[in-house]
């Protein structure tokens, strides 16, 4: 049994859905047909990853974590990552991807990728080519990366937290002292 964490990083170059040439984008990642809930550690931790739309973008940052405990190796489903543009009436489907968890965990080559002179896993982003159908184009691309650990080992790796800043307001003060050569009018 593993545990299986989704970084859904930012989508790149999506494909437009809407009028004026911009789409209202979120993710839905999926193991099988299970949507992920938020690591532990995360203030949500345990819930499942509710969609978040990104008003007005073709490249929105997601900044989501999905996880899955006790998944079973061998036999564990597709991961699959869609992109959806949200509509009042029925969303788009922008594109899909899709990851072979079972491929990757048993992959010596996967295995070794990330694992610094410190021992501890830093698994590399990906960008993952998001296709609609068999046509072979692509939709834009989705940042990502996929750990996978024994859940022995899963306590030992916290989550990292992708998730955007806080917006700020900010106030500016200009103050102009002097002005010279100006116009009379």
């Amino acid at each position: 049994e593993v545990t299986v964490r989704a970084y859904i990083v930012r989508a790149f170059r999506l494909t437009a859905k809407d009028a004026g040439n911009t789409s209202d984008p979120y993710a839905k990642v999926t193991l099988g047909e299970q949507v992920g809930s938020w690591p532990k550690g995360h203030p949500e931790a345990g819930k499942q990853v509710e969609k978040a739309v990104v008003p007005k973008t073709l490249n929105p940052y997601f900044g989501q974590v999905y996880e899955w405990t006790r998944v079973k190796i061998p036999g564990t489903p597709t991961l699959k990552v869609e992109v959806y543009d949200d509509d009042m009436i029925g969303d788009d489907l922008v594109g899909v991807t899709e990851v072979d968890i079972e491929e990757r965990f048993l992959s010596q080559e996967w295995q070794s990728l990330g694992v610094g002179s410190d021992n501890v896993v830093r698994r590399p982003s990906e960008c993952r080519d998001l296709f609609l159908g068999d046509n072979g184009i692509t939709q834009g691309c989705v940042e990502m990366w996929v750990e996978v650990f024994p859940m022995s080992d899963a306590s030992r790796h916290p989550f990292v937290d992708i998730s955007p800043p806080q917006t700020e307001l900010f106030e500016l003060r200009i103050v102009i002292w002097d002005a010279v050569n100006m116009v009379s009018m």
